[in-house]
């Protein structure tokens, strides 16, 4: 079916219309977010359990604002992997591996092992293709804190963009690298 090719093709012409008509998540601020009744939060049996309206649920609200809790999760290892395959079909390898455990060692490599607060960061951003979603499950700590934020990237970008035009033809145009100390 030539339609079907068409619409699934990958070469640059095809992906520049396909997002140009593709529909974007609209944007949002804290305020608008908690305004809403905040993050929206639904359980984790709800999502595993037979059929797909949790999956629905959730999908949806990530559609709206690419952020939702899921509660009530086991606490324990191995949970990760088999939401992601339910929630998204497939789990993308990285360099880390299907799934990643953030733990605090001595000396790390990677600021996930750190016992340090986490500035706002996106993972994996330097991949060619980033993971279209990442899920994190926490499970126990010994640590103080654990306290997570999000940001909603797009409104960030496009309030920079109206605000700080240099800055923000700066970031598009200057190429760098991060690398944890």
């Amino acid at each position: 079916d030539g339609e079907w090719l068409r619409s699934n093709a990958y070469d640059s012409a095809a992906l520049r219309q396909q997002m140009a008509s593709a529909q974007s998540t609209p944007s949002w601020t804290g305020d608008e977010l908690r305004a809403g009744g905040g993050i929206t939060r639904i359980e984790y049996s709800d999502v595993m359990q037979e059929g797909d309206a949790g999956v629905w649920r959730v999908l949806q609200e990530l559609q709206r604002t690419g952020v939702v809790v899921l509660g009530g999760a086991p606490r324990k290892s191995g949970i990760v992997g088999p939401l992601g395959e339910k929630l998204a079909g497939y789990l993308q390898e990285t360099l880390y591996g299907r799934t990643f455990n953030v733990k605090v060692v001595p000396n790390p490599h990677n600021a996930a092992y750190a016992p340090v607060p986490l500035p706002l960061h996106m993972d994996l951003c330097y991949y060619e293709a980033p993971p279209g979603f990442q899920f994190l499950h926490f499970i126990a700590t010994e640590c103080r804190g654990g306290a997570n934020a999000f940001v909603d990237m797009q409104a960030a970008v496009e309030r920079l963009r109206e605000r700080e035009p240099a800055a923000f033809d700066a970031l598009r145009r200057i190429k760098f690298t991060f690398h944890f100390k």
